[in-house]
């Protein structure tokens, strides 16, 4: 009879330690998953450190003098494209000209229509944009 006992008893000491070793298992994969989480949490907040830190240094060197600089209204109408009175903007329409290889290649890209328009104020510049995008339809035979 004590030896049915003795199993019984070590029997539930097994299943203590198993479910013991279970707990802690978990409590040590959740432990760990924190810690990443953290760290991960950490280079993300020193990455954007890093980054504000960059744009602030831009602002204040580069993008402050450039907007306070008496050519400043020029140059942004200019990244706007607008034009002022007198000026041209060229536009290439013809790419293949400037990789062109050896100069039979530039004499004959030369003799093509409409290597270049020259446009000399926004009105014709929107003309031109129209008349490209409307030029497919009017091939198609769509508009007039």
């Amino acid at each position: 009879m004590r030896f049915h006992r003795f199993i019984r008893v070590t029997m539930y000491w097994r299943y203590l330690i198993f479910f013991l070793t279970l707990f802690f298992v978990l409590y040590w994969v959740q432990a760990y998953l924190n810690k990443q989480n953290m760290e991960v949490a950490i280079t993300e907040i020193n990455d954007e450190i890093v980054n504000t830190k960059d744009e602030i240094a831009f602002i204040s060197n580069f993008e402050r003098p450039y907007l306070e600089s008496e050519w400043a209204d020029y140059y942004l109408w200019h990244e706007n494209w607008v034009v002022y009175n007198g000026e041209w903007v060229i536009r290439l329409r013809n790419r293949e000209k400037i990789l062109a290889d050896n100069e039979d290649d530039i004499l004959s890209l030369q003799k093509k229509e409409e290597d270049m328009i020259v446009i000399s104020s926004p009105e014709e510049s929107w003309f031109y944009f129209i008349h490209d995008k409307l030029k497919p339809l009017k091939d198609l035979w769509l508009i007039e």
